[in-house]
């Protein structure tokens, strides 16, 4: 047999009681079984039954992180009691008693579970995770977000799905099970300087900073060792890796940078020129720009025969953002779509139908 080809894969399902198993088993043999043979289609080698042309069908949609390019899993703070609170002046006793300092600003909403709004502090400094590249974008103004996971391992049916205002957490706003990702719907624009001032730091604050830093560089070095050494040696090994594979390299390599920078940030703030004091920014409002691919958007327009623009108008004939994601959200709690789709729920991101018509 040929060096590159696949082995033959077979299936066989025994549903029982443990007995009756062991019955089975004792009376028969690999020859007596009616085995089902299962198709390699790569890249998944699911090595179950499915329906391969419902998977044509659904592969012709797009996924939704290949619709909101920027996107991100939710922010871990490794301390939720200490960190979120249903009552903000119940965090602001918390953060005080911990670290005797607190910069009241820093505490905003969170979506913290399905319709369970509660209070962040969302110190990026102290923060495990703060997911700050995706989640500014909802700190800075009115945004809306669509959550979802990257796959399922829920034996009952796929209902992962909700939408936002804030941000998010990372393992709890719509499943503790799986990974939490939102995709904001739009982005506003890298803050850009307008004029620098400097504030006092006290000497609270600045014992707090350090141990944020060494905390930050401990966590740095884990983590890179742990893609040096393991992560990356792997992937390279691998010949054809699959999508699922190349967008875990991708997150392991995220987690590298966010926290390489977590910990610069820090370093920079005690190592300010002006001994005892730390840079602030004020920054100028630019425009938003919708956080959608335009391929997709075009083709969109296309199929509808009408013309998009970034914010929702009265006029004829136009959709805005807002209407892709609420026909997204429309689509993905259609029981119909779920149950046909379940399968392929269960492996990556869901993947959406075109729309036809109006």
């Amino acid at each position: 047999m040929s060096n590159d080809k696949l082995a033959q894969v077979f299936h066989f399902d025994l549903f029982g009681k443990r007995e009756f198993k062991y019955d089975f088993l004792k009376n028969n043999s690999l020859k007596t079984i009616n085995y089902v043979e299962l198709p390699n289609i790569a890249p998944d080698y699911f090595f179950v039954n499915k329906n391969f042309e419902e998977k044509a069908v659904y592969e012709n949609g797009f996924a939704v992180n290949e619709l909101f390019k920027v996107n991100s899993v939710g922010i871990v703070t490794a301390n939720d009691d200490l960190y979120i609170s249903k009552s903000k002046q119940k965090l602001k006793e918390q953060i005080l008693k911990k670290y005797q300092s607190i910069d009241v600003s820093l505490i905003r909403p969170i979506s913290y579970r399905p319709f369970d709004n509660r209070f962040l502090y969302n110190n990026v400094d102290m923060l495990e995770r703060s997911r700050a590249r995706v989640m500014q974008h909802f700190l800075k103004n009115e945004n809306m977000g669509l959550v979802c996971i990257r796959r399922s391992r829920k034996s009952e049916n796929w209902c992962e799905i909700f939408c936002v205002d804030k941000i998010i957490s990372g393992s709890t706003t719509i499943s503790s099970l799986d990974i939490n990702y939102v995709f904001p719907l739009y982005l506003y624009p890298e803050t850009q300087s307008k004029q620098k001032k400097l504030f006092p730091i006290s000497e609270s604050d600045k014992r707090v900073l350090e141990m944020n830093m060494q905390y930050a560089k401990n966590h740095f070095k884990q983590v890179n060792d742990f893609f040096n050494k393991t992560v990356l040696p792997f992937y390279q090994n691998l010949k054809n890796p699959t999508e699922n594979e190349k967008s875990l390299f991708e997150e392991n390599k995220s987690a590298v940078e966010e926290s390489k920078t977590a910990f610069e940030n820090i370093k920079r703030k005690l190592e300010a020129k002006n001994v005892g004091k730390i840079e602030e920014q004020t920054f100028e409002s630019i425009e938003r720009i919708p956080n959608l691919n335009t391929e997709i958007v075009n083709q969109i327009a296309k199929n509808l025969g009408l013309t998009f623009t970034n914010e929702k108008e009265k006029t004829d004939g136009t959709f805005a953002p807002i209407d892709i994601l609420d026909y997204i959200y429309a689509v993905l709690h259609s029981p119909a779509y779920r149950e046909k789709y379940k399968e392929f729920l269960k492996i990556d991101f869901p993947r959406v139908p075109y729309p036809k018509t109006l």
